[in-house]
């Protein structure tokens, strides 16, 4: 007479749960300055029935498993801009770039731009906005208040970013400057950004 002597038991075994990998792109970085912000990896316990027959075993089956630590992403964030923008200012994703420049905008305005200095949210503009880095003052018959803009150095060596039509100045209607960019109350500032040709383009002309 054979004996066949069978057990059912239980076992458990921890499972790494790897970090997963997200991208993300911003418009404040320069290309090729990526960054990686590390993830951890989680941590699951697994539960197997196991049949074992004279010892030894002859089925193993989940049947429960438990998260104990959620993994958290390791994120790497490509840089899309030119250079470090003067305007932090992202307008809740509204621009998104493109070697560069803006995947989608309505039209691009070329010419001289010079900047200027002032009391940041203090003083008022044309338009009726408090003043900060991201207004700029503009010709309103060319690029009405209010409109989306993003500007960049012709040679792509200098970025003003994302910004909003919101003053203007009398020297606007009467020389070639197509844009005049607030930089803050500082002269180091203002020497950042001096004079020079920009390429401006519209985003929309509603914001």
């Amino acid at each position: 007479i054979e004996v066949t002597r069978v057990v059912k038991d239980t076992e458990t075994k921890t499972v790494v749960i790897p970090s997963p990998v997200r991208e993300e792109y911003s418009s404040l970085i320069p290309i090729g300055n990526d960054t990686a912000t590390p993830g951890e990896d989680g941590v699951s316990v697994e539960t197997y029935a196991v049949t074992t027959e004279n010892g030894e075993v002859t089925s193993r089956e989940l049947i429960r498993t438990e998260v104990q630590k959620q993994p958290t992403p390791t994120v790497i964030l490509h840089g899309t801009a030119f250079a470090t923008p003067i305007s932090k200012r992202e307008f809740d994703g509204e621009i998104e770039l493109e070697n560069g420049i803006p995947k989608n905008y309505q039209k691009v305005i070329s010419g001289k731009s010079t900047c200027y200095i002032a009391p940041e949210n203090v003083t008022g503009t044309a338009s009726g906005r408090k003043l900060q880095i991201g207004t700029v003052a503009v010709d309103p018959r060319k690029i009405p208040y209010g409109s989306l803009l993003y500007i960049v150095s012709k040679d792509h060596k200098h970025v003003y970013g994302a910004a909003v039509a919101a003053d203007t100045g009398g020297f606007i209607y009467t020389t070639n400057v197509v844009v005049d960019v607030f930089v803050g109350n500082t002269m180091a500032q203002a020497m950042k950004w001096q004079a020079r040709n920009v390429d401006i383009y519209v985003i929309n002309g509603n914001h």
